[in-house]
């Protein structure tokens, strides 16, 4: 069983302008956040505050919140501090379709499909 979650994307983050996006969590997403230890509302604040995308392959992106975004964010001083450790360093990946495939802990190896 899948959810949807909506985003309203930051407008401090994305240059002012605002996009309204829906993204169906996938089983395999979902398993992920339990296992990683990603909450539904860190989850929410990575689809609201992200500012970076990056094809991985097979029409998925890698979603995150870069370094200066979070540098903006701390500057104007939300959300809390605390939030702004979990998401830095968090990547989220989308399909072409809108679902959410997988969540994961940013290292040195980055994900690629069909390479990991």
């Amino acid at each position: 069983m899948n959810c949807v979650v909506t985003v309203q994307r930051s407008t401090e983050v994305m240059a002012m302008a605002s996009a309204k996006k829906e993204y169906i969590i996938s089983q395999h997403a979902r398993m992920r956040c339990q296992q990683r230890g990603v909450s539904r509302e860190i989850l929410s604040a990575l689809e609201n505050v992200a500012d970076r995308s990056v094809s991985v392959g097979g029409g998925r992106w890698a979603v995150s919140l870069s370094r200066r975004g979070v540098q903006w964010l701390r500057e104007d001083g939300h959300p809390a501090a605390a939030v702004l450790e979990r998401l830095s360093g968090l990547t989220m990946v989308v399909s072409s379709t809108g679902e959410m495939v997988t969540v994961l802990h940013a290292t040195v190896r980055r994900y690629r499909r069909g390479q990991n």
